[in-house]
Parts: structure tokens; C-alpha cells; sequence
């Protein structure tokens, strides 16, 4: 009942005329910090949160790759924007944003795969965007733990994506499209990826909010309390409770195997966790593989 009333809304939203809102958009690449900062914002009663809308597999309203409110079809990992897509993508958008402001929400929307969508977000609804940062030894040390290697043809497929990289990591992507290489490879490539592109964001777009995944691991409280309060959010007891319980020391460090996003964790010593879980060539390798991007934002690992 509770999904076909979900289901009912969304079609309402999809035929209502364009709404006025200001949603709030959490990216940044994949194991960057992306859940626990939209289930920290989803607390507050002032949000309406919508969790991977453009995920092709288990994403808000998505199944067997098609969107069930407006039928957009998901086939890719990180979509981007294209003359082909962009009405749909923007249909998709309409009713999810729609449907929240219906309700008097603030639409927050949780979407790492909604990354290089970020400027339509912007464009079209004026979007608060929270961009998330993470080091790169700490992001390949997770995929590589959870073994989620990346097919590149995801990206091999999508010129208009293409023509905005460099022509070495077009070649890149060719060959890695072709001869997938080992996940620590794949991740020294996404990392560059992402991260050269935020880095411009960061000189285009300096009234975002950037935050580091390793400062919101270890000094949570003060994070949040900037960030309710750049958002306009009311950070009540209960959220700082929530944030509390799901940061301390006496949680586990790791996170259990088969949970995906497994949210109470020791944060503080979760960022040192890429020491167990990479070897000293692997660390070799993703340092001199990300120089040139990484010292811009971690200096010191350089």
C-alpha cells in the first residue's frame, strides 16, 4: 500500500507543472561518504530524502533498469547529460523534486551516479550541492575490499562524457573498455576522473559545499553543526544523538561484509583503514598514479 501511494504521488508530480524548490543534491564519486551525509540530512522532519535515483540497479523508483513513475531508462552507471537524454532526465528529476515539495519536503537527493548531472541540478532548480571528497588511498582500499570493479564501457559509451576529458584518460578508458585491468588501476583511473572534474567545480563553483570524507570521520559533531546551518536546517537533539551513535569509538572499525552501507562505524579510525587493506606497492602505485590530482587536495600524502 505505502509503495502505491508513493506511486500515485510521483504521477501527480510527473502532470504537475514545475515546481518551485531548491533541492539538495549529495554527490561525489562511489564510497566517498555519500550515505551516511543524506541519512544524517534524511533525520531532519524538514527533508524529503530520495536515495539513488540514478542507480540502474536498485535506485529510488527503479526496477529492471526503467524509472516506474516516468519510464526513463537507466542502462549506464554515472549518466551524463546528452542531446538523447537530457528531456528525460529532466522528466525524472521533475516528478522525484515535484512529488517532495508536494509534501512541504525539502527534496535531498543521496546520488554519487548523478554526479556529472550535477550542473543540471543547478541550472534547472537552483540545487544546494554538497560535494563529497575522499582521499584516494582510502577510495581504492574500499572498492578494491568490496570488490566492485567498474566496466568502463559505461563511460566508452558517452561522447558527450568523453569530449570533456583529457585525451590520456580517453585512451584510457578505451583500453581498460576493452582489457579491464586489475581494481587498483580502475580506481586510480575513476579517482582521476572525478576529482579533476570536482577540482574545476571547485574554481566554476566556490559557493558549493565541499567536504572531505576524513573530516566528517573524525570530527562529525562540528561538520554537521556547520552544515545544518549553511543549509538552513535545524540540527535538533535526536539528529546530534543520531550522529553520535552511528561515529563511535565502540563500533566496529570495519563494516560487515555483506551490508553495503553499513552506517555505525568507529569513524574516527576508519580513515586510516586503507593501511590494512592495501600493500605497500598498491599504496606506491595510487600515490604515483594520482600525484598530479591528488596534491591539490592532500598535499601531505604527496
Amino acid at each position: 500500500m505505502k509503495d502505491l501511494l508513493r506511486i500515485i504521488l510521483q504521477r501527480v508530480a510527473l502532470v504537475t507543472p514545475k515546481l518551485k524548490s531548491k533541492p539538495i543534491l549529495v554527490t561525489g564519486i562511489h564510497r566517498s561518504g555519500t550515505t551516511f551525509v543524506g541519512t544524517v540530512l534524511a533525520q531532519s522532519r524538514a527533508v524529503g530524502y530520495v536515495y539513488e535515483p540514478l542507480n540502474p540497479e536498485f535506485g529510488y523508483l527503479i526496477e529492471g533498469n526503467k524509472c516506474k513513475v516516468c519510464n526513463l531508462e537507466l542502462n549506464k552507471w554515472f549518466i551524463s547529460p546528452s542531446k538523447e537524454n537530457q528531456k528525460f532526465l529532466l522528466k525524472h528529476l521533475k516528478h522525484l523534486i515535484n512529488a517532495k515539495t508536494l509534501l512541504g519536503k525539502i527534496p535531498v537527493f543521496k546520488s554519487p551516479f548523478g554526479f556529472f548531472l550535477t550542473e543540471m541540478f543547478v541550472e534547472e532548480y537552483q540545487a544546494q550541492i554538497i560535494m563529497m571528497i575522499r582521499n584516494p588511498l582510502g577510495f581504492v582500499s574500499s572498492i578494491k575490499r568490496k570488490n566492485w570493479e567498474f566496466d568502463f564501457n559505461n563511460f566508452k559509451t558517452q561522447p558527450e562524457l568523453l569530449d570533456l576529458l583529457p585525451q590520456d584518460y580517453r585512451a584510457l578508458i578505451e583500453k581498460y573498455a576493452d582489457n579491464p585491468p586489475d581494481i587498483i588501476d580502475q580506481g586510480i583511473l575513476l579517482w582521476n576522473i572525478f576529482y579533476r572534474k570536482v577540482f574545476k567545480f571547485q574554481k566554476e563553483y566556490p559557493d558549493w559545499i565541499y567536504l572531505k570524507q576524513e573530516d566528517v570521520s573524525t570530527d562529525s559533531t562540528k561538520v554537521f553543526e556547520a552544515l545544518f546551518d549553511n543549509l538552513g536546517l535545524d540540527l535538533t537533539q535526536e539528529i546530534n544523538q543520531y550522529i553520535l551513535e552511528n561515529t563511535d569509538s565502540k563500533n566496529p572499525i570495519e563494516e560487515e561484509s555483506k551490508i553495503i552501507h553499513s552506517l555505525k562505524r568507529n569513524s574516527k579510525e576508519l580513515v586510516h583503514l586503507w593501511k590494512e587493506r592495501l600493500t605497500d606497492d598498491e599504496v606506491e602505485r595510487i600515490l604515483k598514479g594520482t600525484k598530479n590530482i591528488g596534491k591539490l587536495f592532500y598535499p601531505d600524502l604527496y
